[in-house]
């Protein structure tokens, strides 16, 4: 509720679309921060950009039924769910035309940095007729050449990125204004995360390591 209320604070004061960046540990509600948000601001279509194929599956299986928000009566068991599309690989020359108009009627897109980057560039364009939101997940990429790339093309678009860390993979600062930080003190001190115990493993040889620690 906190992070849906500075993204909500953030468009209602920023006169142009200047990226915002959330900061959220893993495990606190990254996901549903993003559901929530396309939901309440009634956003048409959304584009969701994931580092990874297991990161993109799960992000688009959730998307299809809103995650856990329907179990949590946050929306109501009526509401029609968005029409999802995973991009996940090179649509073939003759479902062009098909895949277009599915396009043109999602919703939610999910899909990696470099299959948007090379994808047709009809394509592309009906993402940015389309668009009205870009959501980065696991942001700190974005120093990585495609991510940057598909940033530029989106700069007239909102645009939030989320991350647990607004450091870059390359230790600078994320581009973008952190409207949000719920520091991972915070989400300790709030019961997400259980103490750890540290049981240290003395192993020396390379190939016997993985063994021991199992």
């Amino acid at each position: 509720f906190g992070a849906l209320s500075a993204i909500r604070a953030h468009w209602i004061t920023s006169n142009s679309p200047t990226p915002a960046t959330i900061v959220m540990p893993t495990g606190t509600g990254k996901t549903e921060t993003i559901f929530t948000t396309v939901i309440s601001e009634r956003i048409r279509t959304t584009l969701i950009v994931v580092p990874s194929d297991l990161l993109r599956k799960q992000i688009f299986e959730g998307a299809s039924h809103f995650g856990i928000l329907p179990d949590l009566g946050m929306v109501s068991s009526k509401g029609i769910f968005p029409n999802c599309i995973l991009y996940k690989s090179k649509v073939k020359e003759d479902m062009e035309e098909q895949f277009l108009k599915e396009l043109n009627n999602a919703n939610i897109i999910v899909s990696t940095p470099t299959m948007i980057k090379n994808m047709p560039e009809k394509f592309f364009e009906s993402l940015i007729d389309n668009v009205e939101l870009v959501v980065f997940d696991e942001a700190h990429h974005l120093a990585a050449p495609d991510w940057k790339n598909v940033r530029e093309r989106f700069l007239n678009k909102k645009i939030l990125q989320f991350t647990a860390t607004p450091y870059r993979n390359d230790g600078k600062k994320l581009e973008g204004k952190i409207i949000f930080n719920y520091s991972l003190g915070l989400a300790q001190l709030n019961g997400y995360f259980k103490p750890i115990d540290f049981y240290p493993i003395q192993e020396f040889e390379e190939k016997k390591s993985d063994k021991e620690i199992a």
